[in-house]
Order: C-alpha cells, then structure tokens, then sequence
C-alpha cells in the first residue's frame, strides 16, 4: 500500500483552490486533507491536521508571509510551498529564509504542480526557473557592486 503524501491548499480563491484539488487529487500517490482561505486558517491546518504539504498563496488575507512564518516555527517538518502570482524576487528569498520548500508561479498545469510537489516531499527546495534565474543574476549583480566596492 502507497503512503499518500497529505496536501492542505491556503488560497482566498475558490476556483483555484478547486481546480489544485483536482490536479492533486488525479495524482495516485496524494490527497488533499484541508483547505483554507488566510492565514489563520494555514496556521491551524498545520496545528491541528497532519500534513505533508502546505500550499500558501503569498497575498492570502493575514499574509502568506506572517502564515509560513508561524507554521516553519511551529510545524518544522511540515513542506511550505509557495504558489503564487508574484514573481517579486525579494519575495523568494524572503519565504526560503523563513523555511519555504518551494516557490511556485502560478501558470503552471496541474502535472507539473504534482510533480514539483513531489520533488518537495522528497526533500529538495524548488523555485520556478526563470524566477530562480533572476534571483541569481540579482545575486551576481550585488556580489559584482561589493568587489567593486572595495
């Protein structure tokens, strides 16, 4: 018997949190055991439901930010991914330093959500590519200032 991997979805969308259950549902190996709307609700999934996953849209009511933060505190081996609208590279590292898993742009299909989710579960960190590529090159940019700095 399959373990399955235990999702809860924080979107203030409804249509969108519908349509990420039904891409994690349609996936063999997960289930989604909660939904919620803010950060109150992921900060209370996380306390008092079991997952694996939480999925945290970023602009959720109370912050997406405020919820990563109390749940990486509280609920460590809990898996944070961030999927979201923003491709605000301060927001990437900002959520990475608190202890986010991963960081999603929406736009993605359903498959390639599970897949990624997968990769999380199994513990590696993922940030989308062209997102990860800025980030970096923002990186290089500010190393490249302080050598010339000096």
């Amino acid at each position: 018997m399959t373990t399955l991997t235990r999702v809860a979805i924080i979107d203030d969308h409804p249509l969108y949190r519908a349509g990420i259950r039904q891409a994690i549902e349609a996936a063999f190996d997960m289930e989604v055991v909660a939904e919620g709307v803010d950060a109150v609700d992921a900060v209370e999934i996380a306390a008092t439901i079991s997952t694996d996953v939480i999925l945290l849209d970023l602009n959720i009511p109370g912050g997406g930010i405020a919820a990563a933060r109390t749940i990486s505190k509280s609920h460590p081996a809990t898996r944070i991914v961030f999927l979201t609208n923003s491709e605000d590279e301060q927001n990437v590292s900002t959520v990475m330093q608190l202890g986010a898993h991963g960081y999603i742009v929406k736009g993605i299909s359903g498959s390639e959500l599970v897949s990624i989710l997968r990769l999380v579960y199994k513990g590696e960190a993922y940030v989308s590519p062209n997102l990860a590529a800025e980030v970096l090159r923002g990186m290089g940019r500010a190393s490249h200032a302080e050598l010339h700095a000096v």
